[in-house]
């Protein structure tokens, strides 16, 4: 309802295109836009904006980082399979390991120990690529930027 609430305003407001940060929120998508239909045409589904982007290089066998309610409702996968993409999830087991990392970046308390945490689960996926789907993990990218560049090369060698 709120959400709701905040897109009728922007667009009353002349808002042209409007981004939801939260990767979660995207779950609530579609009843904003069955109660403020105006907002059809001026949501940007940044997940679907994604998939499209990784369908057109033809990057698929990925896997997701993201916060337990975007992993648990399917969102991701959800839209991800209307373009032939293939995208896991951890286990539960790490759940609690990326809830602590999420809450640290929060909280602006971003430890060596989150940052080592963080490289191993990322070390651990066995997927060719890595979505970060929780807006809080691009933060702790650049102190572990070294791990991504050994990545993308090997998602690229695919």
């Amino acid at each position: 309802r709120e959400m709701s609430s905040s897109v009728k305003i922007l667009i009353e407001a002349g808002c042209t295109h409007i981004f939801f940060a939260c990767n979660t929120s995207h779950i609530f998508l579609e009843e904003v836009l069955k109660n403020v239909p105006a907002a059809r045409n001026k949501i940007i589904n940044i997940i679907d904006c994604l998939a499209k982007s990784l369908a057109q290089r033809n990057k698929n066998n990925l896997t997701l980082f993201a916060s337990e309610g975007t992993i648990q409702t399917h969102i991701y996968q959800n839209i991800f399979s209307k373009y032939d993409l293939n995208i896991i999830a951890p286990g539960d087991e790490v759940f609690p390991k990326m809830r602590e990392i999420i809450e640290a970046v929060k909280q602006n308390k971003i430890t060596c120990k989150n940052l080592k945490t963080f490289k191993e689960i990322i070390i651990n996926q066995k997927m060719g690529g890595v979505v970060l789907g929780c807006t809080e993990f691009p933060e702790i990218y650049d102190p572990i930027d070294e791990v991504f560049e050994f990545l993308r090369n090997e998602f690229l060698k695919l």
